[in-house]
């Protein structure tokens, strides 16, 4: 699948993009198409809840000839499908198909309702439309949503005339059931109308449409600008980064030093780095023993296990427990069964052992200290005196004058002779990174490549408490330098630490390891993920039925790109394909309905045994055994979303739902007509021997009966399917019959002829 400035493009032509949309308006769901252009794209750069839209599209086609280009010079072939052509092709279905068809229209745009609906009836004289004006806005008016909802169409296209119309589809597409195609399509209607022209033939060939709309509306100068040329600047820079990244990837005996410029302080850290050209591949997963597990931090774990593996490296288990009041006891042990669950193992680490422990940094607490004792000699850290109260002077200070809250190294500047009197005082005191007050520094991340930082803006912050105990800025970077991590895997949320982290390595004199900082993973409304809107630890989704293949899959693609459309990947298959060339830095969409339709997927991929084996904690209550449940599981494995959903799709055979009698009315036909089939089923399910009580047996035995009746199938199958189940919805009759067996079955027709 090409891939433009981040933006995911289906290579499709028009004839195969209709197939598509043929395919969408014959399911029963939404579906989103989305035609970027090079305009559309560049917006969804600054934007990320856009960006994600784009992506999240169940259909993407290019519109735009840049986009052909940018295609060429990343050696990839594009289809181009304009947004006019591709709405007359579906409006020449619709009329075929006699699809109900609404258009949102911009009301300042420069064909009104009036006019569109008259030219599209004229064209399409049996074409059922509706053409409804509305104000440019990520979200619609209730008048407007009524509007849609009352004309149930099943194609919807958005003509607002502006790049981010695909959000207003996006947040609402849930609240139109009947809408199976919705398309932002931009002026596409003007050119209907009339009221723009079309580009000449020879102007589409030769990829100047940008000129010929200028000709033609000298006012888009702006617009047309950032799609050619402002675009293929962006492109040409994003393909000379792409480049850069593979090289680096590929190249794992670079010796990649970071460099620091400063108007004060001189780069010597080549001198003093030790040479890790020929350094083997280790990565580290370092949680903290708090509780649960959260779905962010797997995320970072599975990243973190899967470039291991993919380069043959190691993945080490590291604990951090340096901050005791938060530590949960037995949380370690958790720890190692929720990652064991779902198929993480580690080389080396508590209980495993290795050659670079202790693994527990509470363990390491004197290393830290000889190591800070050794910085402080190299003047790269100081002694901070300053006591608390002092410090929520200055903070509320900063705070009042709108400055930022940061130390203003009040005791970087003690002499030795001062510090030596308030040590013999016993004064307490913090020791704080000695970070440079001016320049400019660079580091590299292998996602976003080269990032500056200005030193100004640095905070000489704390590496070592007053209690000695190191913090997670100090611990953390000399455990990974004396277990020889090659690859630091972490979110995007550490960036703000990323030049301080590396200007302590070089202050060691040490070799930094690369650095992956992990997309940051949003909800669906753009937010953070929170503990308030849901689950977030997977512990809680392994309860609520989720399968650890589906949440693997489903981490896996929370910042990672699989090659071609194929989303549904075994962990086999991850492992095989992963590399961190693949990998993106754009903001990945915590999505549960995609989680669960991946976790219904595996759910149906199961065995009945074994599927059963997984329902069997669920009945607990009911005293069943596993082989008689496995009929009950047979019936609700095709509709399980989750293994917890199992028990309600199941309870109308443990207990028979007390229904009212209409339920059991099929159509036209009367009660008394209702209780002469059933009864007349009845009688004949009688004769049927318990060892023929078959789903498949019952189903040719009654369905050759009612046929040599000369009856409906209908009229007969309805009431019996309620009596068995007493639902409206449900699995067919056969199948519940042979679930239920004969004795259960028979009562339950029984009840029903009694109402």
């Amino acid at each position: 699948m090409p891939e433009i400035l981040g933006i995911k493009l289906s290579n499709l032509k028009s004839e195969e993009a209709l197939k598509k949309i043929i395919a969408f308006l014959e399911s029963g769901e939404n579906h989103l198409v989305v035609t970027p252009n090079p305009e559309i794209i560049l917006t969804a750069q600054v934007d990320p809840e856009f960006f994600n839209i784009l992506n999240e599209a169940d259909l993407s086609l290019a519109d735009g000839f840049g986009l052909k280009i940018a295609a060429l010079l990343n050696g990839q072939r594009l289809a181009r499908v304009t947004g006019s052509d591709l709405t007359l092709k579906i409006l020449e279905l619709a009329q075929k198909r006699r699809e109900r068809v609404l258009i949102l229209n911009w009301e300042h745009g420069l064909s009104n309702n009036l006019e569109i609906q008259n030219i599209l009836l004229e064209k399409y004289p049996s074409l059922r439309v509706l053409v409804l004006d509305c104000p440019r806005s990520d979200s619609l008016s209730l008048e407007i949503n009524t509007k849609i909802k009352d004309f149930n169409p099943s194609i919807l296209f958005s003509a607002l005339g502006f790049p981010e119309q695909e959000k207003v589809i996006y947040h609402h597409l849930s609240d139109w059931p009947s809408v199976r195609v919705a398309l932002g399509v931009g002026g596409s209607f003007d050119f209907l109308t009339g009221k723009t022209k079309r580009a000449p033939l020879t102007f589409r060939r030769l990829g100047l449409e940008w000129l010929w709309r200028l000709m033609q509306q000298p006012a888009r100068l702006k617009r047309i600008y950032r799609a050619t040329f402002v675009f293929m600047f962006k492109v040409i820079k994003d393909l000379k980064q792409k480049k850069l990244i593979k090289q680096l990837t590929e190249n794992k005996n670079m010796n990649k030093e970071i460099p620091l410029t400063t108007t004060d302080s001189k780069n010597d850290s080549k001198n003093d780095s030790k040479n890790k050209t020929n350094q083997a591949v280790r990565l580290r997963f370092a949680p903290s023993p708090t509780g649960f597990l959260h779905i962010g931090n797997l995320r970072t774990a599975l990243f973190g296990y899967l470039i291991a593996n993919s380069l043959k490296g190691k993945f080490i288990l590291r604990i951090e427990d340096t901050d005791q009041k938060r530590e949960v006891p037995g949380a370690l042990k958790k720890l190692r069964e929720i990652l064991t669950w779902v198929g993480i193992n580690f080389d080396e680490g508590p209980e495993i052992g290795g050659d670079y422990g202790p693994y527990i940094q509470s363990e390491r607490v004197d290393i830290y200290q000889t190591l800070s004792t050794e910085l402080l000699a190299k003047d790269g850290a100081y002694r901070c005196f300053c006591s608390e109260e002092r410090l929520e002077k200055m903070r509320a200070e900063q705070e009042a004058k709108k400055l930022p809250p940061r130390y203003d190294r009040l005791c970087r500047n003690l002499s030795p002779e001062e510090v030596e009197k308030k040590l013999a005082k016993g004064e307490k005191f913090v020791i704080r990174q000695k970070l440079p007050l001016s320049g400019e520094i660079k580091v590299y991340d292998e996602l976003r490549g080269e990032i500056k930082f200005k030193a100004e803006d640095l905070d000489d912050h704390v590496l070592i408490k007053s209690n000695g105990i190191p913090t997670y800025q100090f611990a953390n970077i000399v455990d990974d330098h004396l277990m020889e991590i090659s690859h630091v895997t972490r979110g995007d949320e550490w960036l703000a630490s990323f030049p301080k982290n590396i200007l302590l390595y070089q202050a060691f004199g040490w070799m930094p390891p690369k650095f992956i900082h992990l997309p940051l993973i949003l909800n669906k409304t753009g937010g953070k993920l929170s503990k308030r809107q849901g689950d977030v630890f997977v512990e809680q989704f392994k309860e609520a039925g989720y399968l650890p293949e589906a949440i693997i899959n489903f981490c896996s693609l929370l910042g990672w790109h699989p090659s071609g459309d194929k989303e549904i990947l075994s962990f086999s298959e991850i492992k095989k394909e992963f590399s961190i060339a693949q990998m993106g830095a754009s903001p990945a969409i915590f999505d549960l309905e995609k989680l669960d339709f991946l976790n219904g997927y595996y759910i149906r991929q199961k065995s009945l045994s074994d599927l059963t084996a997984l329902c069997l904690p669920y009945f607990k209550d009911k005293k069943i055994k596993q082989d008689e449940l496995e009929k009950y599981v047979a019936l609700a494995q095709e509709r399980m979303k989750k293994l917890t959903d199992v028990v309600e799709l199941t309870e109308f055979l443990f207990t028979l739902p007390n229904y009212d009698a209409k339920l059991l009315i099929w159509k036209e036909l009367d009660r008394k007509t209702i209780k002469k089939n059933l009864a007349d089923l009845q009688a004949e399910l009688e004769k049927i021997e318990d060892h023929s009580w078959t789903k498949n047996y019952l189903e040719e035995k009654i369905i050759n009966w009612i046929k040599a009746k000369e009856g409906k199938n209908g009229d007969y199958l309805w009431p019996l399917r309620v009596a068995l189940s007493g639902l409206k919805n449900s699995p067919s009759p056969f199948e519940i019959a042979a679930a239920l067996g004969k004795k259960e079955s028979l009562t339950r027709i029984s009840i029903a002829l009694k109402k």
